[in-house]
């Protein structure tokens, strides 16, 4: 007889499976998200036009304002599975969404798993396992593959670079390679989002936290950042091609601190924010600097023009009331840290009853009728808070012992954190936390010893029970 698999091999099978199964619920044999009513911005067009045309724009007219990862990973889908239209009709977008759905899950299922192989050796297999589900089968992971947004794509590279940074260090001694690969790894998260542009910094600080110091961090580090460099170079010298400016990925920097230097923003989670900084602040300087009224069109025609003018009127913001950009610092930290747009649940929970397409309009200031809770956000809402305080004693722990593991999900969450806090923080980007929160939450289970794994059951259990009352439409 042959020997059976190792457990772990099975627990991360066993991971991948259950959380494909449940995304494919809550998707395919449901209404999925979709756009948010235009929340989602314009990422799926972008992947169209790149699959027709070849061209990150629209039609063959090149733009700055997106990074390309996401739509290129759309466009990957459109060539390879269907036959790309001369233009977006319903039918096929609707036949497209519903692909790119089921991919979106396929990538949460590995993320699952990859959580799963990553966490198993510091935390041993229960609780890895235990991590791997409240991680995929929560109800607010089961909806984000039916969103046509950079989510799932983007936490996938999240754990993949924390995963491969992990090892990386932990073998930097036997040469560059391992941290090379984590650097371009981390090249194409930068690409998706350059959130983690930054990174290197933090990097340094993980060689060391965990022991490194002198020449062989210098060079652990040196490859890290030639790696990352050299992924993300091609795109920047296409950028330049077309502005003749150095443009790392993207156009949009100031645009986003500019935003968090108008008004004071609310700390609510479930509310999206921009659109009253666009009506009531943006419209006039658009005007000044273009001569026109608003249109997409046209804040892609003169994407540079406005951005440097948004960096003026940050910066004046900042000199002249330093104290709204400050708190929408602070804002942006404690929301990221604390908070979950749990509404999202609630809202798909509403259009499986309903039949109604989601409207942006739900999400406003002031509608939160619209978005009422249920019992899946609830119990969500539950979730959250219990892994915010197993989250808060395995970090407690780690620092008061000065433990190395989570010196590198620790590090690359602040460095997240931070760059959203400096610039923009809003209703799409709460996604960001939930690996993070599940490895802190980890690391506390973990430090209660034999009541640990019985703990982690019993979150897990009531990721599963969330997720039931999601798919049931309680």
């Amino acid at each position: 007889m042959p020997a059976d698999p190792r457990p772990e091999l099975k627990l991360g099978l066993l991971s991948f499976l259950l959380t494909f199964a449940g995304a494919c619920c809550a998707q395919l044999a449901g209404r999925p998200l979709l756009f948010l009513g235009g929340l989602t911005d314009e990422w799926f067009g972008l992947g169209w036009n790149l699959a027709f045309h070849g061209t990150l724009g629209w039609g063959d007219e090149p733009i700055l304002l997106r990074p390309p990862g996401y739509p290129a990973f759309v466009a990957l889908l459109l060539r390879a599975f269907t036959r790309v239209p001369l233009r977006l009709t319903p039918a096929y977008t609707e036949s497209a969404a519903q692909l790119v759905s089921l991919a979106q899950a396929l990538l949460l299922a590995a993320t699952a798993a990859l959580l799963f192989a990553w966490l198993r050796r510091p935390f041993g297999n229960a609780i890895a396992f235990a991590a791997a589900l409240v991680y995929g089968l929560n109800p607010y992971s089961l909806v984000l593959p039916g969103l046509m947004h950079y989510d799932v794509l983007h936490l996938f590279l999240l754990v993949a670079g924390c995963a491969a940074l992990d090892v990386a260090i932990a073998r930097a001694e036997r040469g560059a390679g391992p941290m090379a690969a984590a650097g371009a790894l981390w090249g194409m998260a930068a690409l998706v989002r350059p959130v983690t542009l930054p990174l290197p910094l933090f990097v340094a600080a993980m060689l060391f936290a965990r022991g490194l110091r002198g020449s062989r961090a210098a060079r652990a580090l040196l490859a890290f950042c030639v790696a990352m460099a050299l992924v993300i170079a091609p795109w920047t010298l296409r950028n330049f091609r077309i502005s003749g400016r150095l443009v790392p990925v993207n156009v949009q920097g100031w645009a986003a601190v500019w935003g968090s230097t108008v008004e004071p923003l609310e700390l609510d989670a479930n509310t999206y924010q921009w659109r009253a900084i666009g009506l009531l602040h943006m419209q006039p300087l658009y005007r000044r600097v273009t001569g026109e009224d608003y249109s997409y069109l046209g804040f892609l025609k003169h994407n540079v023009a406005l951005e440097a003018a948004f960096k003026e009127a940050a910066l004046e913001n900042i000199r002249e009331r330093p104290r709204v950009y400050l708190w929408n610092v602070a804002r942006g930290l404690l929301g990221l840290t604390l908070q979950l747009n749990t509404s999202l649940v609630g809202v798909f929970q509403r259009i499986q009853r309903t039949g109604e397409v989601v409207s942006q309009a739900w999400f406003w200031s002031g509608a939160e009728q619209e978005r009422g809770a249920t019992l899946a956000s609830r119990t969500l809402d539950v979730l959250h808070l219990l892994l915010l305080a197993f989250a808060a004693l395995g970090l407690a722990r780690a620092i008061a012992r000065r433990e190395p593991f989570l010196a590198v999900p620790g590090l690359v969450f602040t460095c997240v954190a931070l760059a959203h806090a400096l610039t923009f923080f809003d209703f799409t980007y709460y996604y960001l936390k939930l690996p993070f929160l599940v490895v802190f939450a980890a690391s506390g289970l973990a430090s209660l010893r034999e009541r640990g794994p019985l703990l982690a059951a019993l979150l897990a259990g009531l990721a599963v029970a969330g997720s039931a009352a999601l798919l049931l439409g309680l």
